[in-house]
């Protein structure tokens, strides 16, 4: 509807623009061109833009302070007195008023709790000693005490058998060996058997750990020395 609407407003506008020139389409005169005298004006300038006046605020005169003398300086004398100078003295400390036990108790529990304190010994169970007897005889004469040190070193390596191996008897094991100058051994045997094999292995490796001995005594006049030794167990 609004494009029909446009199309016939159109329409009347070109009707109404051609009714001037309708009349004049039958005849064939020529037209005649109208001039027109055009003057030419310059343009105006423009105007300078107008500064508006700014207007300052009032200032208010500001209160006039009296100003008050400056207090005159007074002259700096040329040698000032000199101030005199404290001294101080140290309060002396006050004297212990306690008595001469009372200081020694103190120094004493002083003493104590500086003490580190002591640990308690831990008892250590004592192996108990290996029951058995020895006895050493020689073949030929020879200082005693050479004997008694073999003994007493044959003892010492001897691991006597508990009493499970000799049945709860007594079994004695008699061993022979011979001793050389230089304290060597040689020959070393069962020479009387205990019927414990146990018993008579054991006699067998005292005499081992304990050789080699000592040189014979000087005073001894053979190059060997036989020696005998019993083994007795005893519970």
């Amino acid at each position: 509807m609004r494009r029909v609407l446009i199309i016939s407003a159109a329409v009347h506008v070109a009707v109404i623009a051609l009714m001037p020139i309708l009349p004049n389409l039958g005849s064939r005169q020529p037209l005649a061109m109208e001039v027109y005298a055009v003057e030419l004006v310059d343009l105006p300038r423009e105007a300078p833009p107008v500064e508006e006046p700014v207007v300052e605020p009032e200032t208010q005169p500001e209160p006039e302070v009296e100003s008050t003398p400056a207090p005159e300086e007074s002259p700096i004398p040329e040698n000032p007195p000199k101030r005199p100078i404290r001294k101080v003295v140290p309060v002396p400390p006050k004297r212990e008023t306690r008595s001469l036990e009372e200081r020694i108790t103190d120094r004493m529990r002083k003493q104590d709790s500086e003490k580190p304190k002591e640990q308690p010994e831990v008892e250590t169970p004592t192996p108990k000693p290996t029951s058995g007897s020895t006895k050493i005889t020689a073949g030929t004469v020879v200082a005693d005490y050479y004997l008694t040190m073999l003994q007493g070193k044959i003892t010492r390596n001897w691991k006597q058998p508990s009493a499970r191996f000799t049945g709860g008897e007594s079994p004695t094991a008699r061993v022979s060996f011979t001793v050389l100058k230089n304290g060597d051994i040689t020959g070393l045997r069962i020479s009387r058997s205990s019927n414990r094999t146990t018993v008579d292995q054991s006699a067998l490796q005292a005499v081992r750990d304990s050789a080699p001995f000592a040189e014979l005594p000087s005073t001894y006049l053979g190059n060997r020395l036989d020696v005998t030794i019993d083994f007795t167990v005893t519970q």
